[in-house]
């Protein structure tokens, strides 16, 4: 294989990372959802069998590709490690583009710029 391989399958890795972050995210957030299907179908009492399920499918089928992207990118990895001249470039490239991948996913899903830095105030330091 060609020297940029390592890269290639690093910067994938980054990426799977972060998408399996997101998709965690979304496995643990799930209990919004049942306020919007019943603003939908019309009401608690007529939601109330048709909107219980609903989180509980999107926990599992984000709980199901946290666990698929993390197998992938540990394939991707490893290959990255195997194709690169150091384990070094690897995992550097691997953390940048987690890292690139992460704030892209931030910052596209905040309204605006301003509300994405408010929120970063009102945060304790760590709390992300």
């Amino acid at each position: 294989m060609p020297a940029g391989w390592g890269a290639v399958f690093a910067a994938g890795a980054g990426l799977l990372g972060a998408l399996a972050a997101c998709s965690a995210k979304l496995a643990l957030g799930a209990d919004y959802l049942r306020g919007a299907c019943a603003a939908v179908v019309g009401g608690e009492e007529a939601a109330s069998g048709v909107c219980s399920w609903l989180p509980v499918m999107l926990r599992i089928g984000c709980g199901g590709l946290v666990l698929a992207c993390n197998a992938i990118m540990w394939t991707f990895f490893a290959k990255a490690l195997r194709y690169s001249s150091s384990s070094a470039t690897a995992t550097l490239t691997s953390t940048a583009s987690n890292f690139i991948s992460s704030e892209l996913q931030v910052l596209t899903s905040q309204r605006s710029r301003k509300d994405f830095f408010l929120r970063m105030e009102q945060q304790p330091p760590g709390c992300y």
